[in-house]
């Protein structure tokens, strides 16, 4: 019944973002890689060996907590391009949202974690844990006040919303919800084996498909 529920619900996101009009597919269509809730020192590694080896740039949105005991990784992503973008500290949905107060706290804190790992580094982007559009607009005020970036995403991979997901239903999720985007915003974790073991083949579609990938700036 979940994995029903959870294909019913990557079926919504590929209808929700569809373009108007059909010109938009005659354009140049590009992809946005985009990798929450790490780092991790058992995937990320090699998610970021994919990415070099196609030479591929992409955005990450660190957990605070996590940033303390992967500072290699994190110079790592930085030292190769990446874009690196806050998410939250601790990733417990009943503390972030307790209050706004809470919230901007938490925020806070993974924003200095970033800084604390990478010395001089501007964080400007920031992912609400289960997207701005699950929160009101005090919160939505909060970030914008603080001059970040909200980047949400218009796809998915699965590796989250399918349990135990297969490699073949994770290319299925991603394909599916980027049909028809011009512009196509991928969310994934850098978490989950199944993300690093079916990037290298996420990344061959799409370029097969001619999209340009692109990071956040």
């Amino acid at each position: 019944m979940k994995r029903f529920v959870a294909l019913i619900a990557i079926a919504l996101i590929s209808l929700s973002f569809i373009p108007c009009g059909a010109h938009a597919l005659s354009e140049q269509r590009e992809i946005y890689l985009t990798f929450d809730d790490g780092p991790s020192r058992q995937y990320t590694p090699a998610i970021l060996d994919v990415l070099k080896a196609h030479g591929v740039k992409a955005t990450f949105f660190v957990v605070g907590k996590n940033v303390g005991t992967c500072g290699d990784i994190m110079r790592r992503m930085r030292r190769e391009g990446h874009t690196i973008g806050a998410h939250c500290h601790e990733h417990v949905y009943a503390r972030i949202y307790k209050s706004p107060q809470s919230f901007k706290a938490d925020l806070l804190k993974c924003i200095d974690a970033i800084q604390r790992a990478l010395p001089g580094y501007k964080v400007r982007h920031y992912r609400f844990p289960g997207g701005s559009f699950t929160v009101s607009e005090r919160y939505i005020r909060i970030v914008r006040e603080m001059g970040l970036e909200i980047v949400d995403w218009n796809c998915v991979n699965g590796d989250t919303e399918i349990r135990d997901a297969s490699e073949q239903e994770i290319m299925s999720a991603v394909i599916s919800t980027s049909r028809g985007k011009r512009k196509a915003v991928v969310l994934m974790h850098d978490n989950k084996r199944i993300t690093a073991d079916t990037l290298d083949a996420i990344i061959k579609h799409f370029k097969d498909k001619g999209y340009i990938f692109r990071k956040f700036t």
